[in-house]
């Protein structure tokens, strides 16, 4: 388990990777956890931030803090996963609360995030209709120079880790380590029956809104109820609807694209004006030529 591999994306101006609203009548909160759990955020080669919603562990502990001795506390959960550690970290901080914890998986609650799920006051899990659950075996990035002895350590590490989540959730779902070890070993996806099937759901909250997602063509991002979500190099199921490509449009010489067309009819649209369009026509057929190619070979 482990941030996915980086993808651009675009991520909604005004969406957070998590929020927290006090109800002070009711002593209850409500938390929506929609980012990757992760301890830094992630950077590139250069040092520069990598595009994603993410949950700082450190934050998110400090402001669950604030929540620990609420009456009520209910987490939403729409996240792809992140770091083994920090979803560790978030479960374990959720056993602590003195009053009743409810988790509700709204989208996706993938690799750290099915963790995660299982905080809950026993009883408590829920699942929406449409939402996934999946659970995985841990990995590590390595890059550099490593000898056997080096490659051994690392392997015994990653056992390591896959023993105490299978433990985990064999603590929350009444299955056994070794069965919850087989479905970690085979990426195992759980609709919301089959998560309460298998133990990882109490029930089906039949208040909440049904899931809805959707992959890109390229099978590198998975939108899910309006979150972007990288998910490059994941085992992904075949029953996840993949959005359908826009068709590349063709420019043949004295034809007007449609582009122009459709901003013609858009009163409140000036980015084309006469002139513009007449600049764009009168383009030489080497030109358009040469756009033409380039789009066939792209």
């Amino acid at each position: 388990m482990g941030p996915a591999v980086p993808v651009q994306m675009k991520i909604p101006m005004d969406l957070k990777p998590y929020d927290i609203a006090v109800n002070e009548d009711d002593d209850s909160a409500e938390v929506n956890l929609y980012g990757e759990v992760v301890t830094n955020i992630p950077t590139d080669w250069w040092g520069d931030r990598i595009e994603g919603l993410y949950i700082v562990l450190a934050d998110f502990l400090n402001d669950m803090e604030t929540l620990k001795n609420k009456s009520s506390v209910t987490f939403h959960i729409n996240s792809p996963g992140g770091e083994v550690f920090a979803g560790i970290s978030i479960y374990n901080r959720m056993k602590e609360f003195t009053g009743k914890v409810v988790t509700v998986v709204d989208g996706l609650a993938a690799s750290a995030a099915s963790i995660i799920a299982q905080g809950a006051t026993p009883g408590n899990r829920f699942v929406c209709n449409g939402t996934l659950t999946m659970i995985h075996g841990p990995a590590s990035f390595m890059f550099g120079y490593y000898n056997s002895n080096e490659m051994r350590d690392s392997i015994k590490q990653l056992d390591a880790i896959d023993k105490s989540i299978a433990e985990i959730y064999a603590a929350t779902t009444g299955q056994t380590a070794e069965q919850t070890r087989t479905w970690m070993k085979a990426t195992t996806w759980m609709s919301a029956q089959d998560a309460i099937d298998k133990g990882f759901a109490d029930a089906i909250k039949e208040d909440g809104q049904s899931a809805n997602m959707v992959l890109n063509s390229a099978k590198s991002v998975l939108n899910v109820n309006g979150v972007p979500m990288a998910v490059r190099g994941w085992q992904l199921p075949d029953f996840i609807p993949i959005a359908k490509e826009i068709p590349k449009q063709k420019v043949t010489t004295g034809t007007e694209p449609d582009v122009i067309k459709n901003n013609k009819n858009l009163d409140s649209v000036s980015t084309f004006n006469s002139t513009n369009d007449k600049n764009y026509l009168d383009l030489s057929n080497e030109l358009l030529e040469e756009i033409n190619k380039l789009r066939d070979e792209g």
